[in-house]
């Protein structure tokens, strides 16, 4: 049998409660995510820098649209695209 090693912290109310908040923002901002994207939130979105976006969109490795000097990308397009990379 292994050992594990457990950590007990402990918190306030004031703490656990501002924790949740945390999270619960943060799960109402995942739920929120807009369709339309620009680099910066589907990096966000793939949890890549917005430059390497940028790169990957330019050489097709990512579905993505010009718009003027600016990248745009479909939510749908790249959770898609994700799917089939990773399967």
């Amino acid at each position: 049998m292994k050992d594990v090693a457990v950590r007990v912290i402990t918190l306030t109310d004031a703490e656990l409660e501002a924790m949740l908040e945390r999270a619960a923002r943060a799960a109402v901002a995942a739920l929120t995510v807009p369709e339309v994207l620009t680099a910066k939130e589907a990096g966000e979105l793939l949890r890549l820098h917005e430059q390497t976006i940028q790169r990957m969109a330019k050489a097709g490795d990512l579905p993505g649209h010009r718009v003027g000097n600016e990248w745009r990308f479909r939510r749908s397009e790249l959770l898609a695209h994700l799917s089939k990379e990773v399967a």
